[in-house]
This record gives C-alpha cells, structure tokens and sequence, in this order.
C-alpha cells in the first residue's frame, strides 16, 4: 500500500500527456504474507498463498482507479492491466512458479483495456499476446504506426495476419501457437515436443513435431532472425 501511495503522489505531479507504470512484486513467488486483511483463505498452501495476494493486488489496482476517477482524470487515461506471465502450481511434473517450462500455465495472462471513449466492452477470444498491445493502443488514439516496424497486431483488425504466435521460454526455448490447436515446444538443449491444445488443453499427450512440419520451420526461422 505504501509503494502506491508513493506511485500516485508521483501520479498527480506528472503534466500531460504522461506514461505511469506501477509494477508490482505482490503476487510474485515466494507469495510473502502481508497481513491478516488480507488472508481470504486461512491457508499456508502455496496456491491459497497466492490466490491471497491477488486479492491484495486488485485492491491495490482499484485504488488506483479510484484515484483517476477522484481527480478526473479517468477521462482522458487509458488504463492497461496486465500480468507479465503465468503461474504454474504443480500441473505438470516439476513445473512451480513459472520460469522452468513453457506449459499454458506458464504463458497465459489476463489483460484489459479500459478507457470507454475509445475501447467498446467486448471479449477478445483470439489469440493474443503482450507485442499485440502497443499497436493496439496506437490504434485507439488514432496514432500511426508502420507494420514492419512492431510484431505485433492490432485488436482493432477485424483479422490478424499472422499465421502462428511465436515466443521464447527459459533458457533460449520457443514456442509456436496455432489458432486452431496446434502448439510446438523447441528447447535449445532437448527434445521438439508438440501439442494439440484444442483436443488436449492440459497438455498430457506428447506428439511429434514433425506432424506439423510448417509450423516447426516457421519456428526455427522466427528464432534465427530474433
């Protein structure tokens, strides 16, 4: 609470237009305990832990808003919420916290967009990622921007140009999403893995990479040219 207190007092010093970004370590490992208030679950689970602290940090996010709107400036703001990666719990063999695999429960992270003169309330059910934000938000404010410029794509298309969704894991591994289901996993040092998350979402049956032969390619050129 105090770091965000500290956060809006800068807050309400910034001219306009300004860029305030307010990270917090509060739902990180090693889930520390940050008092009574905010113990929804009486637990010392790892997953009750952290499922206590989010709770705490959607307090501290809603206080933030709460400041925008006091102030009036929640109407020209745009404000992006958004986790930086996933948490994994045990879902697979070895697999805590989340730097050590690339499973779903690793990657996957809400966002939102809010600012209701530019964004209509919707779902976005396509494959996304967090290089998809900045065009997104360029987008909103009417701003240019050039498409070989950023990797990322602009929710504002009606389709995404894209065929696969790439991205890099620990120790130099990549994956490769595909919309319908398919995804691959090449570590650096071991073994290409592949899945199909629309038949197996929990990602229990291994399949060979080379059932997807165009989408192990287009990987393995992403790679050398990042």
């Amino acid at each position: 609470p105090a770091r965000v207190d500290h956060f809006l007092r800068k807050l309400d010093n910034l001219p306009e237009p300004f860029l305030a970004v307010y990270y917090s370590f509060v739902a990180h490992w090693e889930y520390a305990e940050y008092g009574l208030q905010w113990k929804r679950y009486n637990s010392s689970r790892t997953l009750d832990r952290y499922l206590n602290n989010l709770w705490l940090l959607d307090n501290l996010i809603a206080r933030i808003v709460a400041h925008l709107k006091e102030s009036g400036r929640d109407k020209d703001t745009v404000l992006v919420i958004c986790g930086d990666h996933g948490e994994a719990f045990g879902q697979h063999e070895g697999n805590w916290s989340h730097p050590f695999a690339i499973y779903q429960e690793n990657l996957e992270t809400p966002a939102v967009l809010w600012q209701p003169a530019l964004f209509a309330p919707r779902v976005e059910t396509r494959l996304t990622s967090h290089i998809d934000l900045l065009p997104t938000l360029l987008d909103a404010v009417g701003a240019p921007w050039q498409r070989d410029q950023l990797q990322g794509e602009s929710l504002f298309q009606n389709e995404f140009e894209r065929k696969y969704l790439f991205g890099f894991g620990k120790d130099g591994a990549v994956f490769a999403l595909d919309p319908a289901g398919p995804k691959i996993q090449l570590p650096r040092e071991a073994a290409c893995t592949a899945y199909d998350l629309k038949s197996d979402p929990g990602e229990r049956k291994k399949l060979p990479c080379d059932r997807y032969p165009d989408m192990l390619s287009a990987l393995r050129s992403w790679r050398s040219w990042q």
